[in-house]
């Protein structure tokens, strides 16, 4: 059974008849009166009840909702131990959904050790979820990766993996913030211990923003924006996405933007997630760029450096 899953009649009896009544009070703003209905008998009913209280309360930015969650959360964590998970899981789900961050994440931390001591790998990973969610939801980028780290199945990692960038409502090129949640989600990925889960997350986000700023590209004007999207990606190596951003800063013309072009392509014929004919590709273009071109994109990457840049060199340098 999933982690949350209701067990006792009872209980989800009592749940869905006084949950739609909070909804009620709560579009109301009557806020006294919502919370009213969360005061029940039953210990474990009334975390679930405070916790959707609290979700509702944070969904609609109204002043109450900090410290209902904060409620919820000491009423999951007064829970004996063989109903905690359980409930704590369902009430996290409510607290994460309604926007109840900090809640979430204090809650999250509690339940983690419990999620990673299941035994049983479906039901861990099915608790790992709900914790992915809870701190995808709640600005939590690195913890989101830990919890997607632990997850044992291959296929379902994967998905979250693609659907991550769009846990930030209207990820896209009209949202202003896509750009920075992009640059924190790798940020995370980055901070991951170096291994097959920290290469495949990279890979992944990468793409999308690579993706992203190729759709971006078809409308003139988001061209500074595809290349903003673009730069996330290819300063983490992303071979496509250095291409991508060689051809847009080759467009723009002029002597900068010409060294700007030459570098990206350095970076792209030694990045990842590139073909087996990236290095020789990119040597090819590099020489079509002057050697006062390949002089100043050397400069960028060692501001120190002198003398004549060949394309060998200028690749090598992008390597390092």
């Amino acid at each position: 059974m999933w982690p949350g899953a209701c067990r006792r009649t009872s209980t989800c009896r009592w749940r869905w008849a006084r949950s739609p009544a909070i909804d009620a009070e709560i579009k109301r703003r009557s806020v006294g009166a919502a919370l009213a209905l969360t005061r029940v008998p039953d210990p474990e009913l009334q975390a679930r009840l405070l916790a959707h209280a609290a979700g509702l309360l944070a969904a609609r930015k109204l002043p109450e909702a900090g410290e209902v969650a904060e409620q919820a959360v000491a009423a999951v964590k007064a829970l004996p131990d063989a109903t905690r998970l359980e409930n704590g899981l369902v009430a996290l789900e409510s607290l994460a959904m309604g926007g109840a961050g900090k809640g979430a994440l204090g809650l999250a931390a509690i339940l983690e050790p419990e999620v990673d001591a299941l035994t049983v790998p479906s039901a861990r990973d099915a608790g790992t979820l709900v914790l992915y969610g809870a701190r995808i939801r709640s600005d939590d980028p690195a913890g989101a990766m830990n919890a997607l780290n632990k997850l044992s199945d291959p296929v379902m990692r994967r998905d979250r993996l693609g659907n991550m960038p769009f846990a930030q409502k209207d990820f896209s090129p009209a949202n202003p913030d896509s750009l920075v949640w992009m640059d924190r989600l790798l940020s995370g990925a980055e901070a991951l211990p170096a291994g097959e889960f920290r290469t495949e997350a990279l890979t992944q986000l990468c793409r999308t923003a690579q993706r992203s700023a190729m759709e971006m590209t078809r409308l003139p004007q988001l061209t500074t924006k595809a290349a903003a999207m673009a730069e996330i990606a290819a300063r983490r190596r992303h071979a496509p996405s250095a291409q991508l951003l060689a051809l847009l800063r080759e467009a723009e013309g002029g002597a900068a933007a010409r060294a700007e072009a030459a570098r990206w392509h350095a970076v792209a014929a030694r990045g990842f997630d590139s073909g087996g004919r990236a290095e020789a590709e990119g040597l090819k273009t590099l020489a079509t760029f002057t050697p006062a071109e390949r002089q100043a994109a050397a400069r960028l990457l060692d501001p120190s450096l002198t003398g004549n840049v060949s394309p060998r060199r200028l690749v090598d340098l992008a390597g390092k």
